[in-house]
């Protein structure tokens, strides 16, 4: 098939799906996702489509949005009885969040004077609606005001509403589909109704049929997010059992992460190191780090769905926090006291790094309170907790040994990495998934590990005493994972080693995510490995992107050579 031909296919799936996404084109089309990407860009010169993250969007998609004003006199009738359902639903002096647009607005407009609320809302048409009732409690999110929506959107509204916790979110939305969610079409907006959901113990979205089907370009939400959706009677039949089939599909599945000691990781990179001298830096590279946040990157960067919980303090978190935006990660941050750590790296081409860290002060107790509220309202998302230095060793290990607990209470998996104590605690709880370093595993069983016979067998006791999936990774030695029915070793060469900030959390990334989207055990190691060599050859904690992966080679077996040491070989590349 000649170029023009595909993408001429390419358009025609695009018209007629509504968007396309790299990877199933390049298997439909049997071409490599690099050959894909440039005919999408090819597509987009010539106008007929927009890329998005992983893929692409038809123009004829991206109408422009209507105005507050000319909704507000469309469907008003099938309007005014959602909002009277949705009143049903918001309990008596409690705290709603809500919404701005048209929907949201009929609620406002049929909410009883003498109604005793909290209300807390970035629409500036509902507080004004709201303004003097003499029993309510009147909250203005403050931000810039969009003019299609009369909504406060931006830094000043997430960042409030992120130390937000309220009974019951109501939300409006532009589109409403099982594959994609709800999305909107401005990304500003996106990010306050995605603060908006995470903000809730409850989330209701109230909409009308007409939205229904509708995929635009930014989503804030899953289907998995939301409680409870408030439509009317003209809804398609079709349309209607999308939300079952998606449910019976598994829905989609979010790995969140946790990290309780983030960091600005800043990389810089020069000829050689000397010391005493001016060093003339060849790259500079700033990213928001923390092994929980490298595991969010990272599998954001390769088209899958994370949400990064984080404490956030100071300059240095309203920083981390622009890097996750402008990586595309969604993310939950907790306001604490203090600000984030920040890591300096040193590397020099031959792979050797220097590191110089500046700790920061152990987040207060309301901070790790207020993670775990972040993490209460998704449902069937594989979590995923993170490393913690707290001075307070028994704090640390009520940290993990909890988390365990109440997402094993919540139905969702949890994965842990982390070391010493914290890691013995957790593995009391039984998590679901480990992965300990060589050294770190030698720590928790109370022993030296020699040999992978060595490695293996303490695995295998730790399978043996509950937990369903032991990872270790080995460094140049690559990765063994251990279950109750398989053992599994695999490898990769890097021949140019860069940076190995971040590439074991690029290693649990991918693991966790070929398992999140349905790989056996083989598959997922095998990504992980790759996603971790990927991210060796990369400067600073860089997470790689598909492209990054096409020229690395995974050796997997199921009959690795016992007789290895794992410790024998100094390897740059400590994860």
């Amino acid at each position: 098939m000649y170029a023009t031909e595909r993408q001429q296919r390419i358009l025609e799936i695009a018209r007629t799906e509504g968007r396309v996404e790299v990877a199933s084109l390049a298997d439909a089309l049997d071409v490599t996702t690099e050959t894909i990407r440039r005919d999408l860009t090819a597509l987009e010169h010539k106008g007929a489509v927009r890329r998005v993250h992983g893929g692409a969007i038809p123009v004829e998609r991206l109408e422009l949005e209507p105005t507050l004003a000319s909704r507000s006199t469309q469907r008003t009738d099938v309007k005014r009885r959602i909002a009277a359902r949705v009143l049903d639903e918001i309990p008596a002096g409690g705290t709603v969040l809500l919404d701005s647009g048209s929907t949201t607005q009929a609620i406002v407009d049929l909410l009883p004077a003498d109604a005793a609320l909290t209300v807390v809302t970035n629409s500036i048409p509902a507080a004004a609606a709201l303004a003097g009732r003499p029993h309510l409690t009147l909250l203005m999110l403050g931000g810039s005001v969009r003019g299609a929506t009369a909504a406060a959107v931006g830094d000043w509204t997430t960042q409030a509403l992120a130390g937000l916790v309220v009974d019951v979110a109501v939300l409006g939305t532009n589109g409403l589909s099982a594959a994609r969610g709800l999305t909107t079409p401005d990304q500003a907006e996106a990010h306050a109704k995605a603060a908006m959901a995470n903000a809730a113990r409850r989330v209701i979205v109230a909409t009308d049929s007409s939205k229904a089907g509708d995929d635009h370009l930014h989503r804030f939400a899953s289907l998995e997010q939301v409680d409870l959706i408030v439509t009317d009677s003209d809804l398609a039949d079709d349309i209607a059992d999308e939300p079952a089939r998606g449910r019976d599909r598994g829905g989609v599945r979010v790995i969140v992460t946790l990290t309780p000691n983030p960091s600005v990781d800043r990389a810089v990179t020069v000829a050689r190191l000397a010391r005493g001298e001016v060093n003339r830096a060849t790259e500079v590279h700033v990213d928001a780090g923390g092994k929980g946040l490298n595991v969010a990157r990272a599998v954001t960067a390769q088209g899958g769905d994370a949400v990064a919980v984080l404490p956030a303090g100071g300059a240095e978190g309203v920083l981390l926090g622009e890097l996750l935006d402008s990586a595309g990660v969604p993310r939950a941050s907790v306001p604490v006291a203090g600000a984030a750590r920040v890591n300096i790296t040193v590397a020099e081409p031959d792979g050797t790094t220097t590191k110089a860290q500046r700790a920061r002060a152990a987040p207060q107790r309301r901070g790790t309170c207020g993670a775990r509220r972040r993490c209460r309202g998704p449902r069937r998302r594989l979590g995923v907790a993170r490393r913690l230095r707290l001075p307070s060793s028994r704090r640390a290990r009520w940290l993990y040994a909890t988390l365990v607990k109440r997402g094993h209470a919540r139905g969702t998996k949890v994965a842990i990495d982390t070391s010493g104590p914290a890691l013995a605690a957790a593995v009391a709880a039984s998590p679901d998934l480990i992965k300990p370093n060589h050294e770190e595993l030698a720590e928790l069983v109370g022993r030296p590990l020699a040999t992978l016979a060595d490695v293996l067998d303490a695995a295998r006791a730790l399978v043996d005493g509950g937990i369903e999936t032991v990872a270790v990774s080995l460094g140049a030695h690559g990765a063994l994972l251990v279950t109750a029915s398989a053992v599994l070793h695999a490898r990769a060469t890097v021949e140019r080693p860069l940076s190995t900030v971040g590439a074991g959390d690029c290693m649990l990334a991918g693991l966790l995510h070929g398992l999140a989207t349905g790989l056996d055990h083989a598959a997922a190691l095998s990504a992980a490995v790759a996603w971790g060599s990927a991210a060796v050859s990369l400067p600073g904690s860089r997470v790689p992107s598909p492209a990054h992966l096409a020229g690395v080679i995974v050796d997997l077996t199921t009959t690795p050579d016992l007789t290895m040491e794992p410790g024998s070989e100094p390897d740059p590349r400590k994860d």
